[in-house]
């Protein structure tokens, strides 16, 4: 009978011990998961502003402009927020004036930020009101996807 406690006793420790080890390896398994993801949430987490962010994200539209060769001005900047939902949009208007070439590229590089962005209105318009001064004009409206 001892031999059968024995027996009984090792068979429990046996299983006991396997089912430790596999939860040791789940565990492994998920921190490695979690590591593996974090880059990907990091990164997706780059594509969406704050409002603490706000600042630099309009600082850097106003460099992309001045770098194309275009007059920026920021016209309108405005807070839209949905209530149903966690998302915020950080809404801009703004006026370009140059050359068919630097507005274009304006363009081209703002829509290219880093962020989710929604071009909501864009004009473009050619400006003969001179002899020699031909220029274009753009008037846009964007909004760069938030979250509260």
């Amino acid at each position: 009978m001892a031999i059968r406690g024995t027996i009984k006793e090792s068979v429990e420790n046996i299983v006991e011990l396997e089912n430790a080890r596999f939860r040791e390896q789940n565990v492994k398994i998920l921190r490695e998961a979690i590591t593996a993801t974090e880059l990907r949430r990091k990164t997706l987490e780059s594509y969406f502003i704050t409002k603490d962010e706000a600042v630099n994200v309009l600082e850097r539209v106003e460099e992309v402009g001045h770098a194309s060769g275009a007059s920026l001005d920021l016209s309108v900047i405005n807070w839209r927020e949905e209530s149903q939902t966690d998302v915020m949009a950080l809404e801009i208007s703004a006026h370009l004036k140059g050359s068919f070439q630097s507005i274009y590229q304006a363009l081209s590089l703002i829509e290219r930020l880093p962020y989710k962005i929604d071009m909501v209105k864009i004009a473009v318009l050619e400006n003969n009101s001179g002899k020699d001064a031909r220029f274009w004009e753009s008037q846009i409206t964007f909004a760069i996807t938030s979250v509260k």
